[in-house]
């Protein structure tokens, strides 16, 4: 696979502070900005068949061994048998490359405005003007050429209102949106070794709008620190999802419904250990230890019509997971020069792939992932050395066939793949002039 991506882009932001019913610290800020991204990708594909096998016998028990072993020199060509093993051809298909590119050009405005001592209202709209471009081969139906332009106006608005210094009830409203990737839109197709399953894209899919509603209480307790329970609702308009064929069992692509539904609660937090102790412990350890967090209770629906019995059928939306936990430990002691973090996520059980007509849906299981990291500086913070766990536990990422549509793991499951994820160690300096 070769692909070259080239991405350009700047931008410009003025905030200008202004007085407002005796109140200074009211601002307005304008900007605009673009960016321009080209990508040019091939893939070439391999085959691999018995070598030259209208003169020789194959020895087709060489296709039964573990992939770890069936490409070894021993197997390829000519084997010490007599017998014909493995051979490799070019597999390349027409699909197999395209050229895109994509410009976003945006502007913006944004009010800031203070109303006496408790009440703060923050409003502007963003325009985006997004142009796309995309040449391929498609499968069976000759080349597909997209050259579009939509341009989007995005409100935004946020309303806080101070019940005292330290305490804020906020009201929030946005619009964003979601746009698909090239490999979304290209008939490009590769297999992915998760489900098993040849992922193509699909060059009718359209961007997908959002409408996010957020009611969100904090209190800060001073010191960096903060405590807030939100509730939130999402609207999605056209969400782009991973899904299954309708039509042939071993593809995927992206499809779209024309609408889906996410809401539900989060609270988060972060404390300095010092202020859950009584006295004065600014000097202690404690002082330099951070605690995080957050989680989310979350549903999502996807309406999927009527049912047999007229009832309105629905499942959650891809991707999304019904809960989420996340946790970090954080050190940081600037004498020193040293710092660190240990930070754990977790995971609900998710639909992995929305299914079809043709397979039921494949669900993802839970799983926890922890992270570390160390870093120290030296020669007046001009060296920094950092060294980094990812995934320490390496659990298995285990997908399921939800065959009994309980969307959790039963007796009547059946599971797809079952793969440990891989820990990894990184070491690393960097060194400032």
């Amino acid at each position: 696979t070769n692909s070259q991506e080239n991405i350009k882009s700047g931008k410009v932001d003025i905030s200008q502070p202004y007085t407002f019913m005796k109140n200074n610290l009211n601002t307005v800020k304008i900007g605009a900005g673009y960016q321009r991204r080209e990508r040019d990708f091939t893939s070439r594909g391999l085959n691999f068949i018995a070598y030259n096998g209208t003169t020789y016998e194959a020895d087709y028990s060489v296709y039964q061994l573990p992939d770890d072993q069936r490409f070894l020199e021993q197997y390829l060509g000519l084997m010490a048998n007599g017998k014909a093993g493995v051979s490799v051809q070019d597999g390349s298909i027409p699909n197999s490359q395209y050229v895109a590119s994509s410009t976003t050009t945006h502007a913006y405005i944004m009010n800031d405005q203070r109303f006496y001592k408790t009440l703060r209202f923050i409003y502007g709209v963003r325009m985006e003007s997004f142009h796309q471009k995309l040449v391929a081969d498609q499968r069976g139906l000759g080349a597909v050429n997209i050259n579009y332009t939509k341009t989007d106006l995005l409100p935004s608005v946020n309303l806080i209102y101070a019940l005292n210094p330290k305490t804020n009830i906020r009201l929030s409203y946005s619009e964003t949106l979601n746009r698909p990737e090239f490999r979304e839109l290209a008939s490009f197709g590769f297999y992915e070794y998760i489900t098993g399953l040849f992922v193509y894209g699909d060059s009718t899919t359209k961007r997908a709008k959002i409408h996010n509603y957020d009611f969100r209480y904090e209190i800060f307790p001073g010191k960096s620190q903060l405590l807030s329970a939100s509730a939130f609702y999402k609207k999605f308009i056209d969400p782009i999802e991973f899904s299954t064929s309708p039509t042939y069992p071993n593809e995927a692509s992206y499809y779209q419904k024309p609408s889906a539904t996410v809401y539900g609660v989060e609270a988060e937090f972060r404390l300095l250990l010092s202020s859950l102790f009584a006295g004065r412990m600014d000097n202690s350890i404690l002082s330099k230890l951070t605690l995080t967090g957050n989680g989310a209770y979350i549903k999502s629906k996807v309406p999927l019509g009527k049912g047999p019995d007229s009832t309105e059928l629905s499942r959650p939306l891809q991707g999304q997971s019904p809960y989420i936990v996340n946790l970090s430990l954080g050190y940081n002691d600037e004498k020193l020069g040293l710092s660190s973090t240990i930070s754990m996520n977790r995971i609900g059980e998710r639909l992995a792939l929305a299914g079809s007509r043709v397979l039921p849906d494949f669900y993802e299981k839970e799983r926890t992932v922890i992270d570390f990291q160390v870093a120290k500086t030296f020669l007046d913070n001009k060296l920094e050395v950092k060294f980094n766990i990812r995934d320490l536990l390496a659990q298995k990422i285990t997908t399921y066939l939800d065959n009994d549509k309980t969307q959790s793991f039963t007796e009547q499951d059946r599971v797809f793949s079952s793969n440990i994820a891989p820990r990894t160690f990184i070491f690393g300096a960097s060194f400032k002039f």
